[in-house]
């Protein structure tokens, strides 16, 4: 359709890019109307939320104009994508093209995929839809618990695969029909440049031999150094004695049993203080936080700033390459300066907290975010005490191994998960490997805070019955599992590349846990 200027409009069947455009658009206004909150772990001040719309304003209507952006960005590519597959497949069994047929079954498709991505991410990552979908109403509820008991991720990336291959050969049949048909002048093109360019071309193809061993992995790295390289593997909250090496009743942790046998076990450590600052202060520097002036979770920028001796800088003076990584809990290194060379972990603040808070309440465009493409756009994803996912700190893990081996140093890494951390947000398998799956209450997915009102309007936070108790210690084992799972893929990893033999692993924790043990209820210990 095209005006009296001989141009298109822009609303008309024929604009590729409109049924995405409308798809997104309307799933950005239903984040907007159903979802909208500023609660954050489940905790919500009208007082609070006044600041912040007074105080953040325009980081709020800036951030917002990301989000629609990518939101824009999603429904084109969907669009195109589905609107040029459609016409090719048309074309290709001569059936007439109704742009109108297309424009709707290109929303109908682009609508189909992004729900099917939203329940992969709700199976891999149930925690983040607990606010949004799981506690929204009964039909929410038990769409999510129905996806979670009943599907695997696999599943469901089948069904999408499914849909996208046709219009994906259809779009790639026109290349494939070119090539076929110009083989020949191909061939005889390549055989030119090979004749001119021998030693280039021949450069080049071993070139490209040695990238496919490397990324495939098939190259082993050789220790070029006597000092042994040492990772500290460890995660919040730990708790020793649910171990299964240490008698625990559940197969919590198999990879660390396996070290438990071949190292040695220290039995009579405690923390210093029940809180992850002061206590990774005090691992790194063997002192007291009386000594090294870090006594809580939120010290002046005085006791941040004092010149610290911890074994990073010990390590760094030794030729080790140092570096520490991890997940949300970890967010306390890159506050102080502790000698490492390189701190991959997420930063936290006022700022990142309305960022997180904003974007939780984006269903649909969540589960295209919760990747490398996603963190690189919204770092703050990686702040989300509801995502712990340990393959992404595995991933820099091996980065940092890697970048050490190129600087021919031994390497001292410190690596800290959050998985088990509170609210215990085991992602896919592990929060069914422990748990009742026939469970349906407010603990479901995480031991998030459930705050009730009685009759006279006073809130009061939900006590978990006796059998509520026991799953949540379920899931906390889930947890603990997972973080074993990457505690084996890196002894594994460490195989693979010849550094197992020459690597010093340990186990350890910033302090322990209580799970509703005698009168002390749930909390760090």
């Amino acid at each position: 359709m095209v005006n009296k200027h001989g141009k298109k409009k822009i609303l008309s069947y024929e604009n590729i890019y409109l049924p995405g455009l409308l798809v997104s658009g309307a799933l950005f206004l239903y984040a907007i109307v159903f979802n909208m909150s500023f609660s954050y772990m489940g905790n919500t001040s009208t007082d609070v939320v006044h600041f912040i719309l007074y105080r953040y304003k325009f980081l709020i209507v800036l951030y917002f104009i990301k989000i629609i952006v990518v939101y824009a960005c999603l429904g084109i590519i969907l669009s195109i994508f589905f609107n040029h597959g459609i016409r090719q497949i048309l074309t290709f069994l001569n059936k007439t093209i109704h742009s109108k047929r297309t424009f709707y079954s290109s929303a109908i498709l682009t609508f189909t995929i992004i729900f099917l991505q939203l329940c992969k991410s709700i199976v891999l990552y149930p925690q983040l839809y607990q606010e949004t979908i799981f506690n929204k109403n009964i039909v929410y509820n038990y769409f999510q618990i129905a996806l979670t008991n009943n599907l695997s991720p696999v599943v469901i990336e089948i069904i999408q695969i499914c849909i996208l291959a046709p219009f994906l050969v259809a779009l790639l049949l026109p290349v494939f029909t070119y090539l076929t048909k110009r083989k020949n002048d191909i061939i005889d093109i390549l055989i030119i440049l090979f004749n001119r360019w021998k030693f280039v071309a021949t450069a080049l193809f071993i070139a490209v031999i040695v990238l496919i061993v490397t990324v495939t992995g098939t190259i082993s790295y050789k220790n070029t150094h006597e000092k042994p390289n040492i990772i500290i593997l460890a995660s919040d909250a730990l708790r020793p004695d649910h171990f299964s090496g240490f008698g625990y009743h559940r197969n919590t942790t198999p990879n660390i049993d396996t070290l438990i046998a071949q190292g040695t076990t220290c039995t009579n450590v405690y923390t210093v203080v029940p809180r992850t600052f002061p206590a990774w202060v005090s691992i790194l520097t063997s002192q007291l936080p009386a000594k090294h002036g870090i006594g809580h979770m939120f010290p002046t920028a005085q006791s941040r700033n004092r010149n610290l001796v911890t074994l990073a800088t010990v390590l760094k003076d030794y030729g080790y390459y140092t570096s520490v990584v991890g997940d949300f809990a970890a967010d306390i290194f890159p506050r102080i300066n502790l000698g490492f060379d390189t701190v991959k972990a997420p930063t936290f603040n006022m700022r990142i907290m309305i960022k997180q808070i904003i974007l939780k309440n984006h269903t649909f465009l969540l589960p295209f975010l919760t990747n490398s493409i996603g963190f690189a756009l919204f770092p703050e994803i990686r702040e989300f005490a509801e995502f712990a996912d340990p393959q992404f700190v595995i991933d820099d893990i091996k980065s940092e191994i890697s970048k050490s081996i190129h600087t021919k140093k031994p390497f001292f890494i410190t690596t800290f998960f959050s998985i088990t951390h509170f609210p215990y947000p085991a992602c896919y398998p592990y929060y069914n490997y422990f748990t009742d799956t026939s469970y349906k209450g407010p603990f479901k997915y995480s031991k998030n805070r459930v705050v009730s009102l009685d009759s006279s309007g006073v809130a009061s936070e939900y006590e978990p019955s006796l059998q509520e108790i026991e799953y949540i210690r379920a899931l906390y084992d889930g947890c603990l599992y997972a973080f074993d799972e990457a505690v084996g893929t890196i002894m594994q990893y460490l195989k693979d590349k010849n550094l197992y033999d020459n690597t010093i692993i340990i186990i350890v924790s910033d302090h322990g846990e209580n799970l509703y043990e005698h009168e002390y209820g749930m909390g760090h210990g």
